[in-house]
């Protein structure tokens, strides 16, 4: 069987690249991306204890109707 090269943008490359990703090199890449757009880098218990503060703040939020 021969070999044959296709040529496709970057951009169709990468997107190509990430659907073949695992959901843990999903979710690494994503701590990655984190990281370096804000410096945010939580271990878990502090990962777990956001978590648990947003889920405080989200039922807070929705036992106030107006």
């Amino acid at each position: 069987m021969s070999d044959a090269n296709i040529r496709i943008p970057a951009d169709a490359r990468v997107r190509l690249a990430e659907a073949l990703l695992t959901p843990a090199e999903r979710a690494e890449k994503a701590r990655v991306v984190r990281r370096e757009w804000n410096g945010c880098d939580p271990n878990d218990a502090e990962q777990a204890e956001l978590d648990a503060q947003l889920d405080r703040r989200m039922a807070e939020a929705g036992a106030v109707r107006p």
